[in-house]
């Protein structure tokens, strides 16, 4: 484990894990450290995009760590729907973590922590390393730190992406071609609402209800509820309920 890096990420989530995954692979050539306070990298969340929101020179980067793909997706407006004949992609907290806890055994220039908090305490200056400290009192050093832990919450005008997502195994195979990542057809409450699907296999899923709203409140309960009366009236049956996961 080395003392001075030339990253600290604070946080272990989707940026900082690429940022850290690509800036290797491309031959960075000093120590980078992850700090991540939960027990495990990524959390818990499925992460989605167009395949054209990627510069080209940047795709071999994301392909092996894709878990899905589609070759179109469709979005569903009360007086309109249309699908669009644009690449759409998947990846999954699971496989991006295995994929960084490979390259931390394959690289020793990249280190992880977890299961601790950390802060950073000081501010550098041309003479002066920002200085990361552990909640166990292990001091660090980098060129740079990034704070990685999410939006903060400072803003006087802020809204918030509200969502519950349920991957399920349906009873029934329903061999979805392709994904719904916007149906806005459901009743609109709480801002603006829309359900996602994502058909990983004829009978597996992921449902997530979302929310544009002015509010950070999260009823799970509820939206559980909401999923399920989504998928009855679409015909479909949950059999059972694989993993959750929810973010605001």
């Amino acid at each position: 484990m080395h003392t001075h890096y030339g990253f600290i990420f604070i946080g272990g989530g989707l940026s900082s894990l690429l940022a850290a995954y690509t800036w290797l692979k491309q031959g960075y050539n000093k120590p980078i450290l992850i700090i991540e306070q939960s027990e495990k990298l990524c959390g818990n969340h499925t992460w989605s995009f167009n395949k054209t929101d990627i510069l080209p020179e940047a795709w071999h980067i994301l392909e092996p760590i894709i878990n899905a793909s589609w070759t179109k997706y469709e979005v569903k407006f009360p007086k309109i729907n249309r699908i669009l004949n644009i690449p759409y992609h998947s990846i999954t907290s699971e496989n991006l973590a295995l994929r960084i806890q490979k390259l931390c055994s394959e690289n020793p220039l990249l280190n992880i922590i977890i299961g601790q908090k950390a802060t950073l305490i000081q501010q550098g200056n041309t003479h002066l390393s920002p200085i990361v400290l552990t909640e166990y009192k292990q001091e660090y050093t980098a060129d740079w730190v990034i704070q990685a832990t999410g939006a903060f919450q400072n803003y006087k005008d802020t809204a918030y992406q509200k969502f519950l997502g349920l991957e399920v195994m349906l009873e029934n195979d329903i061999n979805l071609e392709y994904p719904t990542i916007m149906d806005a057809t459901v009743p609109q409450k709480d801002g603006f609402r829309f359900m996602y699907v994502l058909p990983f296999e004829p009978k597996r899923l992921l449902i997530e209800d979302t929310y544009y709203s002015l509010n950070s409140n999260l009823d799970t309960q509820q939206l559980y509820s909401e999923i399920n009366t989504y998928a009855q009236n679409k015909g479909w049956i949950i059999q059972k309920i694989i993993r959750q996961e929810k973010g605001i």
